[in-house]
This record gives C-alpha cells, structure tokens and sequence, in this order.
C-alpha cells in the first residue's frame, strides 16, 4: 500500500472562538492552550425527527444526541434502513464523562421539578447510552453501554463482533462518542503532563510531548461476512478477531499501560483471528505521543510480534495514528482507529501520520517491524445525492434497500445508457399514510405512431406481453403488426380505428402487464372506452387470446361505419344539453364540467354552433366516428355474436364499470350484452373515478399513452371532502416515443409512486445494484438545545432531593390556581398551556388535542401530575392524563370542580 497526503484537523482558537464559560483569568494566562479538536454543534440536534421533546433534548448529554444521530448515519451509510433491518439488530456503545451534568443541569434545582430525577438520570447516565439508541431506532437485539475510558469504542466493537459470531444478533453497530463542556475550549498546559504545549499530537515522533482531548464521534455497522455479501453491502473490511485484558497491578501508576499487558492482548487477538504478525503490513497504533505511553505500545506491539514466523525481519509494517489528525477522542478513539484503518484497506492507501519528522529514539525503532454524512430535508438531500460519484443503480439500489422511509419523498431519475440524467420528482404534499393505487387506461385518442418502441428494447417484462400481442394481431389483421407500430411512415394509417384500438390495447396490456410482473398491484381498475377492454383483461374477464379477438373485431366493425363527429365541452351537463337545442347523444362525461357528445357531422356542426353562442367552451375532436352513440347501433349486434364466442369470467380484481359507474359485478362481467353495449353506452368515466374516491383509492396511475386520464383525475380532486391534497394523478408515459418520453417517463412515474406512499419492489423493476456508502445522509434539522437557556444558576450546591422551582416571578401553576375560583375554564386551559409547555419546551396552544398527540410521554406527564398536585391540591393519576383527563381543557374542567375551595 501506499502513503496519502496528511491533515490536522485540530483548531486555534482566538477570543471570540472560545467558549464564554473560559473564564478571563485562563484567556490570559500563556500557559492556556488554545486548541481544540472541534465537532459542529455539538449541542444541537434534530429533536424531533427522534420524537424527543425540547426539554428532554435539553436534559439529556449531548454525547448521547450526538452518538444517536451518528448511529441514524452510520445506517444510512451502510444502506441499512431503520424499516429494514433485521429483527435482532444490536448496539454496543460509550461515552466518556460527562461534564454537560455538571455545569449545566447539577446548578440548577429546578431541573429536577421540570423533568423528575428519572428522566434527568435517564438522559445523563452512562448507563442508558445505547438503550436510548436502541429505543430510539427501534432496535431489538443486545442493548449493551460500554465504558472503558479510552478502550470504549473499540471494546464495543470487540462485544458487537462476538454477538455476531455467537448468533445473538444478525446485524450491530458499535461506537462511542466524546463531547466536552463548555465547548470550545482549550486546556493548562503543564510541563510533564499528559497534554501537548502546541495542541498538536505528534506519535511517535521525538518531539512528542503530550496529547490533546477532542471532541468526537464514530459508529460502525457491523454483519457476518456471508450476511453482507447476500445482502449487496459494500464491504470495506473484515474484523478476524480481536481481544480484550486489563494490565492488573503490574504497572506504575493507575493510569499508566504495561508492556505485558499490552503485548499479552495484542498475542489473543492474533491467536483468535488466526493470523501470523508477519503478514500484517500496517498497525494502527493508540498513539496518545505522551513520553511514557508511545515506547510502552511500541514494546508490547514487539513483544507480541516476536512469536511471527520470520522473528529476523525488520520494518515491514506500517505503524501511525489517527491521534495525529483529529487529537485524542477518548471514548470515541478506537472506533475513529477502526474506522480509518478499514479505509485504509479500501483504498489501498496508508494514511500518513501527521507531523512525524523522526522517531522517538527511545522507541529503538529500527530494530522493531515498525516504520512510520421534513421537505426542506429532503430537498437539501436531494441536492447532495445528484454529486455522488457512484454508478446510478448502486446509488438506487441503497437507496431503496437501505434507507429509511419517510413522509416528505422526493426522488432523481438517472439513466445514463439513454442520456437520461437526473429528471427530478420532487411532490409538494407529503406521502399518503394508506395509499390506495388505480390503474387507469387511456381510450382512442391517446395514440402515437411507434408507441412502446424503447420499452420493447428496454423492458423484457413488457416485450414479452407485447410480442404475443403483435403475433394475435398480425393474424387477425393481415400484416405485420409490430413492425406496422413501430414504423414512423404509418402515422396517418394508425388514426383508422381498425389499426387505433388494436395498438393501444396491445401497449396497455403490456404496460399493465409489466408493472404486475414488477409486484405493483392495484386496488382497482378503471378503463375509459376500449381502455376497459385493457382492464378487464388484467382483472381476469377474459384471457389475452380472446381479448385481442374480440378488440380486433371491434375496430374493424367501428371503422367501416358511416363518420362521424365528436364535440369536446367544458360546462355544466345540464347546461349543455339545454343549449344544444336538440336532442344529442353524451358520448362521455369525462370530469365534473368536462363532457363529450358524439353524432352526424352535420348535427354536431349545428350544435357547435349553438353552445358556442351560449359561451360555453367546446372544440371538435380529432376522431373518424361518432363513437358511444346511436351511430354505432348497427354493428352491436354483429359484435354481440363474437363476444358470445370467447368465454368471460368474473373479475378478479376491483374493476369499475365506466358504463355504469359501479364495481363491474360478476354478473356483468360475464354478460355478452354488456361488452356489446359497450361500444354504444355513454362512458361514464367521471361517476366511475368519484366511486373509487369513496372506495378509499387516492393514488391514479394512466397506464397508457400521454397524459388524458391523469389531467382528468386532478380535475375532481378538487371536488373531493378531503381536498386535492390527499390524492395525486401519475401519467406513466408522455407522448412521443423517444427514451426521454417513455423510460423516462415510467421511471418519474415509479418515483411519483414512491413519493405518493406506494411502497415499491425494486429489485423486481430495475435488478442488479449493491449497497455503497453514499455520502448524502439525512440532513438533520437541528437546533440548539441547553437546559441553562434563559435561567440563573443557584449559587447553593445542587441537593437532588430539591423540588421547588426557583422561578416564582410569574408561576403560570400559580396564576392558573386562582383562577380555579372564579371558575374560567377557558383561560385556566390556556395558562395549563403554559404550564405544560414550561415543563416540555413544546408550545401547547389546541384545547382539545390529547397530550399524547401533543408529544407529551409517560415520564413528562407523571412530573406534571406531581406538580399539580402540589398547586392544586388535586392528585391527577399518569393513567388519567393519558385517558380521561388527556386535554387542556378537560384537565381544567377537572380541576375547577375538583380543587378545594
């Protein structure tokens, strides 16, 4: 492997840089280092997106927000998504001291009557690290906090590969973080201490005076070998073993390593990984550089090498730290080691250690094997993902199989093979919570010549339903079906309705076929006009053979029919009609204001004419006949007698009726009278699409040519109780033939999908793809979040017991109390607002809305039924709370009739 350019990562800070709890004696005292290994914001979080209320984002360590987001990205980064991992998912983690207890929550007593000592214990705690990550992310394997100063992190990963090799889980992370108060701060330099003059650590090198304690944070994912391989990880290395001791009493100080007891663990773990010292090409060392540490590693790493096979060999193996970019991040350190060792591996590169000039000459070096990641989230997300460097279906494949879903969706359509880059789905509401998928399908009209040409080429699902199509039709129409559609020069010949109905039959068919064959299967189905001949197929009426028989015929007898013409109007039905002046036939009602009529040219001519004078909008269609009018009377009979040749079933799926505007019953499915009235009767697509509304349907697919029956759907939406909000109208295809229009077009409309809620089986679209670590990670909106906000520290020593506010200038418990006699309901609601929201931070302004939906949880609740009890006079139970006194306003209805007097 070979040597990277290096980087210090460790800040010099200057006045307005440091932290304002730095007091001014240190700032001007020389001996005070300025230098700090810094993360940003470290006591911010995104609150929320946890479901962790302000005050309890406020009371909890700030290594423990910092180490849950971490974990959230380390997932993401592993294409492990939280509603896909596997049932047993583990977590091993630390952190170290917490010093955010002690300045910012022990001076201040009222924590404890805001919060209760549980939740303060609970979010301050070593113990709850990884419990409130498990918790959190709702993980069901081993829950196990980790604390071994600055062993953690790397002990943790030790745990967490030993529960994997034991079966106890089938996927862990493991990790640590590191976060100091107040920040950011320096440190007192003293000559022969552990800490550097500079803020620099320098392993190994001969001028190595000391380390630096930085801020920091790292986790892991980790999985069996064969697990991450049948799962398309990216594998960046293998853990063979690894073990674990202590050094006992046989050392100088309590604080000070032992050679045995270094080299002693150094042999178990290459005793338990199997492996030889002499064929390990590069250690990742502790490294702190402080005078005493570095030879005592360096001679515990000789020692243990000392068993390898060739004990002559000299300076083979690489030797640095990672302390040399970032400092010393303690609880975090060995999996920030880990983790930059596994890079290493990756990319065949040995990082460089930095500011190594020449090795510490008590190290005797050379005679040893050593040489020297809500809507404005996503749109940000969506950003960052169009600059990763990853082949498109390795970045879809982690995406779809390792990400968590959430509510705002948005999605990148990118398919380099047809220039197709980077189209972006990006809907304004957010997904629907029970999204129930129709399918529509186009009638005449829609078609363009060479339609489905580049999804013949691309899709083997939709070339496989379409060539049996085009032989059928090749027989039935005497020519060659295929290579007909697919000609550019058949343009004019297609809008015969003997060639139209065919074609669009054979490319819905497919369509629907296809996205079947894909697992994405529909509540229900609606057709307009031959549309629901391509319907009832997929909904099992009638098989594909009898189904193209009977379009074929259909066309044909519609085609040699005298022409007609068809009128376009947008208005009132009723209104329509009664300027008309005639009777006229209503070929379709096509929306809420959107109608078709259909008659002889000369009478549609006349009627033109009159409900144009009446200003009501109309335009003639592009169509030879006057279709779904007594113009088509002749041939029902003729079509009757071929329907009744082809056997019919009851439909299997939800089918609705565009005749009657109803669920398609078994009866009429299999009735020949229907399907020959079909051709005559009023396509009732309007009342069809308003029944599946009621139905529960939100989500309308046009699976077929252009977008027709998709700007129709938005048309009612509007109409709807719920409001347009709650539904969205996908056309899968446009209207031209090219890749553009159509891959394209089906793949916006499968990201459309995923956005409106419709969960999707991937692997059966697109197949092929591995997880990769992609570096856009959800972007968490975060916010600062310190208890000490806006509050006095008390001057007196913390006393756990203490529970009586300090604040007393404007206690909203108080004011609320006397109000009780005077009996004002309403306003002793609002002041429980208040009240409620001093104990939570979040801002409770509905009277009505139960306190669960208001974010409130079981610990919360029980501190505020304390506390009112105490300004009340009036025991309120958790069980209460969380049932019949669950709002503001019932809670103050209660308390005005239960207080005393």
């Amino acid at each position: 492997m070979r040597s990277s350019a290096w980087r210090d990562t460790i800040t010099i800070l200057d006045d307005a840089e440091l932290s304002p709890e730095v007091p001014a004696e240190l700032r001007s005292d020389p001996r005070y280092v300025r230098a700090a290994g810094l993360i940003d914001s470290p006591y911010a979080m995104d609150a929320e997106f946890f479901g962790i209320n302000p005050m309890e984002a406020k009371l909890t360590d700030p290594q423990q927000r910092v180490l849950l987001e971490t974990a959230w990205h380390a997932l993401e980064h592993a294409g492990e998504g939280i509603g896909s991992l596997p049932e047993r998912t583990a977590v091993f983690a630390g952190t170290e001291d917490n010093s955010y207890y002690r300045a910012e929550i022990a001076p201040f007593p009222q924590a404890e009557s805001r919060a209760g000592r549980f939740a303060i214990m609970t979010g301050n705690e070593k113990d709850y690290v990884a419990m409130r990550i498990a918790h959190k992310l709702n993980l069901k394997g081993p829950a196990i906090s980790v604390h071994t100063a600055c062993s953690t992190s790397l002990v943790a990963v030790i745990m967490a590969a030993k529960s994997l090799r034991h079966g106890e889980c089938d996927l862990a992370l493991a990790g640590g973080a590191s976060v100091h108060f107040p920040t950011p701060e320096g440190y007192y330099f003293q000559e022969g201490g552990v800490f550097s003059s500079d803020g620099h650590c320098r392993p190994f090198d001969a001028a190595a005076e000391g380390t630096n304690f930085t801020d920091g944070s790292g986790v892991v994912v980790l999985k069996r070998l064969a697990d991450a391989l049948r799962d398309h990880n990216t594998v960046f290395a293998i853990i063979k073993g690894g073990a674990i001791n202590s050094d006992g009493g046989e050392k100088v100080s309590f604080s000070a390593p032992s050679v045995a007891g270094q080299a002693g663990c150094i042999r178990a773990a290459l005793a338990d990984a199997g492996v030889d010292a002499s064929t390990i090409q590069y250690v990742e060392a502790h490294g702190t550089a402080t005078p005493v540490g570095d030879p005592i590693e360096l001679e515990g790493l000789r020692q243990a090498f000392a068993l390898r096979s060739d004990p002559q060999r000299r300076q083979y193996c690489g030797l640095g730290s990672v302390k040399s970019n970032i400092g010393h991040t303690t609880a975090a350190a060995g999996v920030a080691s880990l983790i930059k060792t596994a890079l290493a591996l990756s990319h065949g590169v040995i990082p460089a250690t930095v500011h190594f000039e020449k090795p510490n000459p008590g190290l005797d070096i050379e005679n040893s094997p050593f040489s020297a990641r809500s809507p404005s989230a996503r749109d940000r997300l969506l950003a960052d993902l169009s600059q990763e460097r990853y082949w498109p279906r390795d970045v879809a494949y982690t995406l779809q199989h390792g990400r968590t879903r959430f509510r705002y969706r948005g999605a990148r359509v990118r398919l380099t093979e047809h220039q197709i880059d980077d189209l972006l789905v990006q809907p304004a509401q957010e997904a629907l919570e029970e999204p129930r998928l129709v399918f529509m399908f186009p009638g005449q009209g829609s078609q363009y010549i060479e339609m489905g040409r580049s999804l013949h080429e691309q899709f083997p699902e939709f070339r496989t339903t379409f060539d049996r199509c085009a032989d059928v039709l090749s027989r039935e129409l005497g020519l060659d079906f295929k290579a007909f559609i697919f000609d550019p020069a058949n343009q004019e010949t297609l809008e015969n309705t003997r060639y139209t109905q065919p074609a669009l039959f054979a490319i819905e068919v497919s369509l629907g076929r296809m996205l079947l064959d894909w697992g994405i299967e529909p509540d229900f189905l609606v057709g307009h006009s031959i549309g629901e001949f391509a319907a009832a197929h997929l909904a099992g009426v009638f098989s594909l053979d009898d189904a193209l028989k009977l379009i074929a015929a259909r066309g044909r007898l519609m085609a040699d029919l005298p022409r007609g013409r068809m009128l376009s109007v947008r208005g009132d039905l009723d209104a329509v009609l009664a300027a008309a002046g005639e009777p006229v036939d209503i070929a379709s009602i096509n929306g809420p204001v959107h109608s078709v009529l259909a008659g002889d040219i000369e009478q549609m001519s006349r009627v033109q004419t009159r409900i144009g004078a009446a200003g009501i909008p109309c335009r003639p269609l592009h169509t030879s006949h006057a279709f779904h009018s007594a113009m088509m009377d002749p041939v029902v009979p003729p079509f009757l007698a071929i329907v009744r040749s082809v056997q019919l079933h009851a439909p299997t799926r939800a089918l609705i009726s565009t005749v009657t505007g109803l669920p398609m019953s078994a009866t009429q499915a299999s009735d020949p009278l229907y399907w020959a009235n079909h051709l005559r009767a009023t396509v009732r697509f309007s009342p069809a699409l308003l029944r599946s509304i009621e139905l529960g349907a939100n989500v309308f697919l046009e699976v077929g040519p252009r977008t027709t029956l998709a700007s129709l759907a938005v048309q009612h939406f509007a109409k709807t109780e719920k409001g347009a909000g709650h539904y969205t109208a996908i056309a899968l295809l446009g209207d031209e033939p090219d890749a553009v229009s159509e891959v394209g077009g089906i793949g916006v409309a499968l990201g459309k999908l995923w956005c409106a809620g419709i969960e999707l089986p991937w692997e059966r679209v697109w197949g092929g793809g591995r997880r990769v670590p992609l570096v856009a990670s959800y972007p968490f909106e975060r916010r600062e979040y310190r208890f000490s906000e806006g509050r006095k520290a008390d001057p007196r020593p913390f006393v756990e017991q203490a529970s009586e506010p300090v604040e007393t200038a404007t206690d909203p418990g108080q004011a609320a109390a006397s109000d009780t006699s005077q009996g004002s309901e309403e306003r002793l609601a609002g002041e429980l607002g208040v009240l409620f929201g001093d104990y939570s931070g979040l801002a409770v302004t509905q009277l009505d809305a139960s306190f669960v939906e208001c974010g409130f949880d079981s610990l919360v609740l029980m501190q505020i039924g304390i506390e009112l009890g105490k300004k009340y006079g009036v025991s309120i139970a958790l069980r209460d709370l969380m049932a019949s006194q669950n709002t503001l306003r019932r809670l103050a209805a209660h308390l005005i009739h239960a207080a005393p007097a």
